[in-house]
């Protein structure tokens, strides 16, 4: 029998009538040729000839029908021969104990013996290093089957698909490793100097005793140039000694970041959202104070701003920079029959909406994921939300919550009219598509951070992906210590009475 270098396996089987184990008969189907003197035996794997002498049938024979204890035994001494590309081999097979402890049973052994035909005289010997092609451990299945699998693995790379570089991945003897987590913590370190900060509060005269103490210390301590909002700078206009408050006009605001360098927020979360409505593209750090109401998102508090901003703003100074979280961002777009509607896009920090309104009838939604349907929600609607969203909406409509680092999608339904409909999480390279068919009972409403609600008509929907710019927020201690202990301030999460020691 001839065998291939290039698969590098061997299989063998020995000619033996019936092998049982554990009480139970297996038989080999075994074909005499008598004009090669040769017996064949079938595998599931092919046949293999092996040279028939006399004295290993007697050997065989005698040992069918040994019964020892009640069990029966097949045992034997038996050779085999093969070939491996013009160069022949023979296997031997030894006796070992059986599974009860006898020692009838039997299996053949890691050993082989190359026969050299240089002067017609057999020499044998054992050598690990003469046989490359056949390298490889040995095991015998309950038919006796034996095999030689090559040590030798095929290679092999990725390819990612998204159009990134495998950075993370790596492939080391035909096996797959990770160079790092997915998911690490940002430092932040300026190039240069900062020397622009846009100063958010809430709209009205709320606060304003706090933003001008702020303002002060920026700009004649730190010598930066300060920017309002219109709203807000007309109050700062009539207080004297604050000339210096600069604005910007809010019909524009796509160059918005190039003259900014980064973003101080007086507020609550809300001043957050507003931030990132702001930037429709790339948004600078955002250093952000607890003044409001719950503060989920805002994780320093306003005793402290001094100490905060100059950490930030000379943070190159430190040896560790500044802790920062990327916030992932959605990027949405309706479209009204396949084509998108002019100036409907959206960058949103914390969930898209869609919902039936006041509608009477359950909201019909199909669900496509890269043009592929995925199920139709019907019910009050669904909830496509960030990990930063996970903690608001997403997560009092039954979701999980989210650690903000973990790169993924909230899907989850609003009062869905099934029990099986439960909320799941997908990729970030998922791409999604909210669409109200055409057989829908009404229309149904959209929402983006709670914000710019409009209609969706039937043959509308809105297709939704990750944004390519996130939203970086300062961090006060690191990124997980300080979204836990937002989990516990703000949600009281797991607060409840110890248990008492026995």
């Amino acid at each position: 029998m001839h065998f291939n270098r290039q698969l590098k396996r061997l299989e063998i089987q020995p000619v033996s009538g019936e092998i049982s184990i554990g009480g139970t008969w297996g038989s080999e189907v075994v074909h005499a040729n008598t004009k090669s003197g040769l017996v064949e035996t079938e595998s599931s794997n092919g046949v293999f000839s092996a040279k028939n002498q006399a004295q290993e049938n007697k050997n065989l024979a005698a040992a069918n029908e040994k019964r020892m204890n009640g069990t029966s035994y097949a045992s034997s001494s038996l050779n085999v021969n093969g070939f491996v590309e013009g160069e022949r081999y023979s296997m031997t097979e030894t006796k070992v104990a059986t599974l009860d402890g006898s020692s009838d049973g039997h299996v053949t052994s890691n050993s082989f013996s190359k026969i050299q035909k240089s002067n017609g005289n057999a020499s044998s010997y054992s050598s690990d290093d003469e046989l490359v092609s056949i390298e490889g451990n040995m095991c015998a299945s309950a038919t006796g089957v034996v095999r030689v699998q090559s040590r030798k693995k095929a290679e092999m790379f990725l390819v990612r698909t998204d159009g990134f570089s495998c950075a993370r991945e790596k492939v080391t003897e035909s096996s797959l490793a990770f160079t790092h987590p997915s998911t690490q913590q940002q430092m932040l370190m300026w190039k240069s100097t900062p020397k622009t900060v846009l100063l958010l509060k809430k709209l009205g005269p709320e606060l304003m005793k706090e933003a001008k103490e702020v303002a002060s210390f920026l700009y004649y301590q730190e010598k930066m140039n300060v920017l309002v909002e219109p709203e807000v700078h007309d109050i700062f206009a009539r207080i004297p000694g604050f000339g210096f408050v600069q604005t910007f006009y809010t019909q524009d605001t796509s160059d918005l970041h190039e003259r900014v360098d980064f973003v101080a927020c007086l507020g609550g979360d809300g001043v957050i959202l507003h931030a990132s409505n702001l930037f429709r593209g790339a948004v600078p750090p955002v250093v952000s104070f607890n003044l409001g109401s719950l503060g989920f998102l805002t994780s320093h508090t306003f005793e402290d701003y001094r100490q905060d901003l100059k950490q930030v703003i000379h943070g190159n100074n430190t040896a560790e920079g500044v802790y920062i979280t990327l916030r992932m961002r959605l990027r949405c777009e309706i479209f009204r029959n396949g084509k998108a509607v002019p100036g409907k896009i959206f960058d949103v920090l914390n969930e898209v909406v869609v919902d039936r309104g006041s509608n009477p009838y359950l909201s019909k939604i199909e669900c496509y994921e890269h043009d592929r349907l995925i199920t139709k929600v019907q019910g009050d609607g669904v909830i496509v939300a960030t990990p930063t969203g996970s903690t608001a909406y997403s997560t009092a409509a039954g979701g999980s919550m989210v650690h903000p680092n973990v790169p993924c999608m909230l899907f989850t339904p609003i009062c869905p009219h099934s029990l099986s409909f439960r909320p799941v999480i997908l990729p970030d390279s998922a791409r999604l598509e909210l669409k109200i068919p055409d057989d829908a009972r009404s229309n149904a409403w959209v929402s983006f951070d709670g914000k710019r609600r409009q209609q969706l008509s039937r043959g509308h929907s809105v297709r939704i992906s990750m944004s390519q710019h996130p939203l970086p927020t300062v961090n006060k201690c690191d990124q997980t210590g300080d979204w836990f202990h937002s989990l516990i301030r703000c949600l009281n999460w797991n607060e409840r009475m110890d248990q008492k020691a026995l």
